[in-house]
């Protein structure tokens, strides 16, 4: 596992968290144990405060800072550390480009768009520029479809583990394609 330094920055330090109101909160399941562990810290008070402290983070550059700030005070983070702040840049990502849910689960990126069929997001360029994107993508398999609900989904799919690293690439490229353009 990468340490949190390797991790791909976005540009500009407002880029993704939590850069505007109107941006919803995009929910995660997953089943890559992403998380502090009991050995990691003095204690679970020093731990509940790391999570309260990821809680509060609003710019990618804090989120930077923190990762800084835990290595100094812990040492070399462990992999689940690194992969729940990989977690957090993938939330951040998949919220910044309008998804409300995403799913991590054996081998499969699952991200959901908003709820609502009849919600503005589906008229708006974001939406109509992600699509663009993944008619044009070859790299991995990447599929519009929906759920047993009828509501629409993005699956990416790879015949070996997309990794945390590997799903940031991808989505920091989307999100670069989508939003920034």
């Amino acid at each position: 596992t990468e340490s949190p330094d390797d991790m791909p920055q976005p540009k500009g330090s407002k880029a993704l968290l939590k850069s505007s109101n109107k941006k919803k909160e995009c929910k995660n399941d997953t089943d890559i144990p992403a998380f502090f562990p009991n050995d990691y810290g003095r204690s679970s008070t020093e731990r509940l405060h790391l999570y309260k402290r990821l809680n509060e983070i609003d710019t990618d550059s804090d989120l930077v800072e923190h990762q800084d700030e835990i290595e100094d005070r812990f040492g070399t983070p462990p992999p689940e550390v690194v992969d729940l702040l990989h977690l957090i840049r993938i939330q951040e990502y998949c919220s910044g480009l309008g998804f409300y849910r995403i799913v991590y689960k054996r081998q499969t990126f699952i991200a959901y768009f908003p709820k609502e069929p009849r919600d503005t997001y589906y008229e708006s360029p974001t939406y109509h520029k992600i699509l663009q994107y993944v008619e044009s993508q070859t790299t991995f398999i990447i599929k519009q479809k929906t759920d047993p609900h009828g509501k629409p989904i993005l699956i990416f799919r790879a015949e070996h583990t997309i990794e945390f690293k590997v799903l940031i690439d991808i989505l920091k490229s989307i999100y670069k394609q989508v939003v920034s353009s």
